[in-house]
C-alpha cells in the first residue's frame, strides 16, 4: 500500500533508442528510454529479472502526485543484479512442483485476506 489502497505494479525496462545516429532523435547516438508496462491481472503477475535491461518494478499510486516531481507516487524494487540466482532444480523436481513461486522474480497479486502464505498453508521450511 503506497499513499492509499488504489496501487498498481508498473515494469520498466531501459531501451536503446531505434533512431540511427545523427538523427534529430539520436544525435550522438546515446539515446536510451524506458518503457512502462503495468501488470493488471494476477495471471501476468509472474516475472523475470532482465539485467540486460535493467528491469525494475514500481509499486504506484497513480492517483497521488509527489510534490516535487509531480509524478505518482511508488515504491522501486530493483537493483537485483547479482542476487536474483535462478532455481536450479529440474522443473520436474519435487521442490519445483511444491515451491511453483521460486520459478520466477517476482509475483504480483492482489492482497486476500485468505491467502496468508504464498507458498501454502504448511510448507516445510527443510
Amino acid at each position: 500500500m503506497v499513499d492509499g489502497l488504489l496501487n498498481s505494479v508498473v515494469e520498466s525496462d531501459i531501451v536503446s533508442s531505434p533512431y540511427e545516429t545523427g538523427s534529430p532523435e539520436n544525435f550522438a547516438g546515446n539515446a536510451f528510454t524506458a518503457t512502462r508496462e503495468i501488470i493488471s491481472k494476477a495471471k501476468e503477475g509472474a516475472r523475470m529479472y532482465n539485467a540486460e535491461a535493467d528491469r525494475r518494478w514500481t509499486i504506484v499510486n497513480e492517483g497521488r502526485k509527489h510534490p516535487a516531481s509531480g509524478k505518482e507516487v511508488g515504491y522501486s524494487i530493483g537493483g537485483m543484479k547479482g542476487a536474483s540466482v535462478k532455481l536450479m532444480a529440474k522443473p520436474d523436481s519435487w521442490v519445483a512442483k511444491r515451491a511453483v513461486f521460486a520459478t520466477k522474480d517476482l509475483w504480483v497479486v492482489r492482497n486476500e485476506e485468505r491467502r496468508e502464505f504464498p507458498a501454502g498453508k504448511y510448507l516445510p521450511q527443510t
